[in-house]
């Protein structure tokens, strides 16, 4: 293990240096345990972002305490960091999700027409990167499973994934586990 953690700070350091990289962006709490010393060795700033509560063990076993700067999507993400001993200035809250009132403001109706969605259908749409962990195929069951109350609702699953060869996997194996 020590040489593949040492071999993820070699190889971060010489794509630091090759791509010239000014910000390094951890975008989840595994990630930092090796992000963290090698923005360090690099002097290149860099923040945590974290999406879930980590408990206090993951917390001191990821090094989450040392990262410079620590956004979470909740105060209650960023809440045990401080009880923690982190100074409260090294955190911040960038929310994650919709404003359901900004929503209200469009008029969705050339949308609609132009997609062949009549007015009064109900529409269902979940965005998400198609990984395991997000659990879209959980949306594609539910859906599934509400065809015969809603039978007119439109459906969409909007993902972020690479086209590739493992996500058209993630993709086949998310529709059968939705079946």
């Amino acid at each position: 293990y020590v040489f593949r953690y040492s071999w993820l700070i070699r190889t971060g350091l010489k794509i630091v240096k090759r791509h010239d990289i000014k910000l390094i962006h951890a975008n989840a709490g595994g990630t930092a345990q090796w992000t963290i010393p090698l923005a360090r060795t690099a002097k290149v700033p860099m923040l945590v972002h974290l999406h879930v509560l980590d408990p206090r063990f993951r917390r001191y076993k990821l090094g989450l305490h040392q990262a410079p700067l620590t956004v979470g999507v909740s105060k209650a993400v960023v809440r045990p960091l401080i009880e923690d001993g982190v100074p409260e200035d090294r955190t911040r809250v960038i929310y994650n999700g919709l404003n359901p009132l900004r929503l209200e403001g469009g008029d969705a109706h050339g949308l609609r027409a132009s997609l062949g969605i009549k007015p009064t259908a109900v529409v269902v749409t979940a965005v998400a990167a198609l990984i395991h962990l997000k659990g879209l195929y959980l949306a594609m069951r539910a859906r599934t499973c509400t065809m015969r109350v809603f039978s007119a609702a439109k459906s969409s699953f909007i993902s972020a994934a690479d086209e590739t060869a493992n996500s058209g996997a993630l993709r086949t194996s998310a529709q059968r586990r939705a079946e």
